[in-house]
């Protein structure tokens, strides 16, 4: 009986979710670790901004401006739980703030698109520069028209039951195209 008790203990310490809740607090704790980080989390204390660590990723990292230096994507909400993300660029201080163009009051905000960071089924990631192109092509074909500029890595984004978009640099600034996939 002991053994079996012992046996059940163990099951539930090191059950998936518990691994899972364990490694999202691991990721936590390692970007949290990051110099750039720790300098973007005082930036978004000016603009009352919250890392969103309740998504797996909270952030995402890739050569978004196409500048060959590492870039930073982060999720995060404000204090009317709003959501959205930050995009850091690696080579300078600028950040982009991009919303839900529903939000309310998101002073600041580089882009407003329809952006859902909400739910269970929310998923984003990022995509090379050759994928970037080809998802729009097939994707999203009445709104990317030939000849646009996708510079660097993209982010893909969505929900299962088929909204998404995706958000690129053109080289000037970070666009938004989305819709029902």
């Amino acid at each position: 009986m002991k053994l079996f008790s012992f046996s059940l203990l163990l099951l539930l310490a090191f059950s998936p979710a518990t691994f899972l809740k364990a490694q999202s607090q691991q990721n936590a704790n390692t970007i949290f670790a990051s110099p750039s980080l720790m300098k973007l989390q005082e930036k978004l204390k000016s603009k009352a901004l919250t890392i969103n660590t309740s998504k797996n990723p909270f952030y995402l990292r890739g050569d978004f401006n196409g500048d060959k230096v590492m870039d930073l994507a982060v999720l995060v909400f404000n204090q009317k739980n709003e959501k959205g993300l930050i995009i850091a660029h690696g080579n300078s201080e600028r950040t982009y703030y991009i919303v839900n163009e529903r939000a309310e009051a998101q002073a600041g905000a580089d882009l407003r698109i329809p952006f859902g960071v909400g739910g269970a089924e929310f998923f984003w990631h990022a995509l090379t520069n050759g994928e970037a192109i080809e998802h729009l092509k097939s994707n999203y074909r009445d709104s990317f028209k030939k000849g646009t500029k996708v510079v660097g890595e993209a982010i893909s984004y969505g929900k299962m039951e088929g909204f998404g978009g995706v958000i690129y640099w053109d080289g000037k600034q970070y666009v938004g195209i989305s819709g029902g996939c």
